[in-house]
């Protein structure tokens, strides 16, 4: 196995412990203390790597960062939020619409296009989650 998949999958499965903890911790605790220990533990972990690889920032880098940053930080709480007052099964088709985000942000920001075995993929990973989600609402009434 590559790398690269095995980085995926470990992704993955620290994602799902994610939104495990957060359904959890939403149900005893503020979003504002879930949130301080989410921003505690990624800056932890990812605290070696920016420093071992660190360069320094032109002003445009670091305005894309905070930009980044806000935008994930209010992506975050609202999934949080989410979490505390949603079914995980009802949310659980959400996340596929990054690929759709990305897409989209890799053409108008980075002129990427992608190609048709990528976009077959993403069609077919909405669909599974579209069809997966109306048969769970069709099951539950």
């Amino acid at each position: 196995m590559e790398k690269g998949m095995l980085f995926g999958l470990g992704s993955a499965f620290m994602a799902a412990i994610l939104i495990f903890q957060n359904r959890l911790l939403a149900r005893t605790e503020h979003t504002a203390t879930i949130m301080f220990w989410i921003g505690l533990v990624a800056s932890a972990g990812t605290m070696p790597m920016a420093l071992a690889g660190w360069t320094n920032l032109t002003l445009t880098d670091a305005l894309l960062l905070l930009t980044a940053g806000t935008f994930a930080t209010i992506g975050m709480l609202l999934t949080v939020e989410a979490y505390r007052f949603g079914e995980v099964s009802a949310l659980a088709a959400f996340p596929y619409a990054r690929i759709l985000f990305a897409l989209t942000i890799g053409y108008f920001l980075f002129a990427e296009v992608a190609s048709m075995r990528e976009l077959s993929g993403a069609a077919i990973i909405i669909a599974c989650g579209l069809l997966a989600n109306r048969s769970r609402r069709s099951i539950g009434s």
